[in-house]
């Protein structure tokens, strides 16, 4: 249940995490604070523990699109529509299973 969360918020805000430069306009920097920020203004994060959205935002930032991600931070594309191959949720669905599932269920 608790990788099911977490890769539904990876998928979905993704999944999932701070781009602090992000600005209003684009061409900001993609990075955690500015992800988690994002997040924590989403329903199906908002409620989760710091680690966690720490943790979903890196693996968000490592494996999809710094364009997408910068579009959903800006207001462009909402979180749902951040995706990749099936390669590329593959792997960020296992490591947030691997990484960040314990995060999440400290809440």
């Amino acid at each position: 249940m608790r990788s099911s969360i977490a890769a539904r918020i990876t998928v979905s805000a993704l999944l999932a995490a701070g781009l602090a430069a992000c600005g209003g306009g684009g061409g900001g920097v993609v990075n955690q604070s500015a992800v988690v920020a994002k997040m924590k203004t989403e329903a199906e994060s908002k409620d989760l523990p710091q680690a966690a959205l720490e943790c979903v935002a890196d693996v968000m930032i490592k494996h999809y699109s710094k364009d997408d991600i910068q579009a959903w931070l800006d207001g462009r594309k909402k979180s749902g529509e951040i995706k990749g191959t099936k390669e590329v949720e593959a792997a960020a669905t296992k490591e947030l299973e691997e990484k960040c599932s314990g995060k999440i269920a400290q809440r």
